[in-house]
């Protein structure tokens, strides 16, 4: 299969119905991608990691009872683990803040 053009694969992501969505068919089109890096260290993610741990992230917080709609507080500083809770907090419909 051919990769998609970089219009191609950012219009699939706008296309999509939510910014989680978006999200995983960036992740799915761009699973190589690094998407995350941590300032000042060598941490870095990848889109199929970032993906991947923000999945863990929603089915822990769903076995925890967190359901769409609910807010969950992310108290932390500008780090990597920030942007996972978030998206994992998204893919299940909560609203992070």
């Amino acid at each position: 299969m051919e990769p998609l053009s970089r219009a191609d694969s950012i219009g699939r992501a706008v296309a999509q119905p939510s910014l989680p969505a978006a999200f995983l068919a960036q992740a799915a089109d761009h699973p190589e991608r690094i998407a995350l890096r941590s300032f000042g260290s060598a941490e870095d993610l990848s889109m199929r990691e970032w993906a991947e741990r923000a999945r863990a992230v929603a089915g822990e917080l769903r076995s925890l009872g967190v359901r769409r709609g609910d807010r969950v507080a992310l108290l932390l500083t500008t780090r990597i683990e920030f942007h996972i809770l978030d998206i994992g907090a998204l893919l299940i419909g909560a609203i992070p803040f």
